[in-house]
This record gives C-alpha cells, sequence and structure tokens, in this order.
C-alpha cells in the first residue's frame, strides 16, 4: 500500500507538502495563498500576490512599473538619482552626453583614436579600457613576486590568477623535491 505524494499547492514549488488538508510544504507553512481564487501564488501585500495588486502601481503617469519605495518604481523615485530624457522631441529615452540618449548622438566614444566603440569605463570601451589597466597590474604583480624560482618560466605580462597559479605549481614542486620521498602505505 503507497501513499502518493501532495506536492505544495503554491505556484512553480515542487516540495510535498506537510499535509493534504493545508496543502502547504515546509517552507510555505506560515505563507498565505493569494486572495483571488483560483491563483496560487503567495501573498505579497493586502492579501494579494504582486500579479493581482499586491504591490502598488507606480503613480507616474502613464508608467505600468510596480512602485518600489514610496509611490513611485525605481525608474520615477526621488531616491534614485534625477534621471534627464532626450532633448529631441517624442524621444523618451535617457539622456547621457550633450542631453542626448545613444541613438541621438549622446554617446562617449573609446578615447583611443579609430575607435568607434562606446565608451564604457574611464573614457575608454571595455577592449581598450583592460590593456591600459593591464600594466598597472603587472607592475603591482612586479612587488608581489619577490622570488620566482629559476626553473619557472614565467612570460612576462601574466594576469593575476596565471601569475598566482604558477607560483602556486612551483611551491609545491619545491615542497616535493626538499621532502623526502611519500612512502604509500599498504
Amino acid at each position: 500500500m503507497s501513499i502518493s505524494a501532495v506536492h505544495c499547492c503554491f505556484n512553480g514549488c515542487i516540495n510535498i507538502a506537510l499535509d493534504a488538508v493545508s496543502r502547504k510544504c515546509n517552507f510555505h507553512r506560515n505563507r498565505s495563498k493569494c486572495a483571488v481564487g483560483t491563483c496560487w501564488n503567495q501573498v505579497y501585500a493586502r492579501g494579494l500576490c504582486v500579479g493581482h495588486g499586491g504591490r502598488k502601481p507606480c503613480e507616474f503617469p502613464l508608467c505600468l512599473g510596480k512602485a518600489r519605495s514610496g509611490q513611485f518604481c525605481s525608474r520615477h523615485s526621488v531616491h534614485s538619482p534625477i534621471k534627464h530624457l532626450c532633448d529631441v522631441s517624442g524621444c523618451g529615452r535617457r539622456a547621457h552626453a550633450k542631453a542626448k540618449c545613444l541613438r541621438h548622438g549622446g554617446a562617449r566614444m573609446c578615447s583611443v583614436h579609430g575607435c568607434e566603440t562606446l565608451a564604457r569605463k574611464r573614457g575608454y570601451c571595455w577592449s581598450h579600457g583592460k590593456q591600459l589597466l593591464r600594466p598597472i597590474v603587472d607592475i603591482v604583480l612586479q612587488d608581489f613576486i619577490v622570488d620566482v624560482p629559476a626553473f619557472l618560466d614565467v612570460p612576462a605580462p601574466m594576469c593575476f590568477t596565471e601569475c598566482a597559479e604558477a607560483l602556486l605549481d612551483a611551491s609545491i614542486l619545491d615542497k616535493l623535491i626538499q621532502d623526502e620521498p611519500i612512502v604509500s602505505i599498504a
């Protein structure tokens, strides 16, 4: 005789219910179900799930977002930095440089001559930013690496993880050479 397991009643939960009456698993045992009859989502606030009004809508005109803190969504919140919109009429995108969005000429381009990629960090695109920051990392690593064993042939610029792995390998080999042979227990 086998008893079939009853799964938790909440949407997306595959855990086994604690009992067949409540139909809730251990995780959901103290949570409430949405007040809308056929909805099996967890209550967010005021007896309703997010989809049925548990979160207030943003009070900004024509915005369909959900309020995060106070009356507005994160896009229209007073707490978030002021986000100016593109100056081109009819465009509702966020302005970057020159009071325009990326599509209307507000993009900052990479500072490297001839590169037509958008600048992402410190005036450079991702690839040039990495190349320009690499010498700084190499200088720091030179100060970090005091004594590299002669048998370890380290090529000049290596990233930190490769260098750390090479040093670890060298220290393991050095330890094996210095220690007495390992005796296996049979």
